[in-house]
């Protein structure tokens, strides 16, 4: 018998749902995904409350999408990974929830057809608090150059020290026996906007923000928002529409 979807989607290109999974996975290895007629989102803070990631995928990023009615499934982003692992190059994905199973379908299409099945978590639901920060500094730059950056800083130290104003966003690190700067100007090629309605410094765990580098495989650019002594939040677009974001404790220096 023909399984009935409580929710269920398509995304042509399956390392889309792996990297999402792998971003999530290196924050929280459980948390609740929620279904509505709009598309698929996740809100969770970390186990130690630093970090709170938010996904985003409207309907629209999907090749098929379907969901009648909002449901919210917990699922262990672990055990999610190890599966997505499996998917090929060229392979699409399809997800469904089964009506009255507690259980997540992931069917890989490729050269052949390849079902696994993991058992969704009780008890877990969307995180409902949200953090509205009147920032004062804005800038979106390349996610590759923001990566290669963030590689660089934790190669020094583990905190980075970001500064912005009118003209410029720099990123320094040291530790005691090195020191490292990094600086885009407005008007460079990498620094595609900037806004600055005063200045900002704030310094933040370099190592959280190296996790939150692995939305980067599938973002053209991100987007730092920024006050002095308040969280960052460091947004990356989907290449195949949506957001993921991340919302990330100040360090006090």
């Amino acid at each position: 018998m023909k399984k009935v979807p409580v929710a269920r989607f398509r995304l042509e290109n399956a390392k889309t749902w792996r990297v999402i999974v792998e971003a999530v996975e290196a924050i929280i290895e459980e948390a609740a995904l929620k279904f509505f007629p709009e598309g698929v989102k996740l809100r969770a803070l970390d186990p130690s409350k630093t970090v709170m990631i938010e996904v985003f995928m409207p309907q629209e990023s999907f090749s098929e999408f379907e969901c009648s009615e909002d449901v919210e499934v917990g699922i262990n982003f672990h055990d999610t990974l190890t599966i997505m692992k499996r998917a090929r190059s060229g392979d699409s994905l399809e997800l469904l929830i089964p009506e009255g199973e507690a259980m997540v379908e992931y069917k890989m299409i490729g050269a052949s057809t390849r079902v696994f099945r993991l058992r969704t978590i009780t008890g877990l639901e969307i995180e409902k608090r949200e953090f509205k920060i009147p920032f004062d500094g804005r800038a979106k730059i390349l996610s590759k150059e923001l990566e290669n950056i963030i590689k660089d800083i934790l190669q020094v130290g583990e905190n980075v020290d970001i500064h912005l104003d009118e003209e410029k966003i720099v990123f320094s690190t040291k530790s005691e026996s090195s020191e490292f700067e990094a600086q885009l100007v407005r008007g460079e090629p990498a620094l595609l906007e900037l806004e600055a309605q005063a200045p900002v410094d704030s310094r933040y765990n370099a190592t959280y923000i190296g996790k939150m580098m692995k939305s980067a495989k599938i973002s053209d650019y991100a987007t730092l928002e920024l006050k002095s002594k308040a969280p960052l939040k460091l947004s990356f677009n989907l290449l195949e529409g949506g957001q993921i974001s991340y919302l990330l404790a100040p360090l006090t220096r």
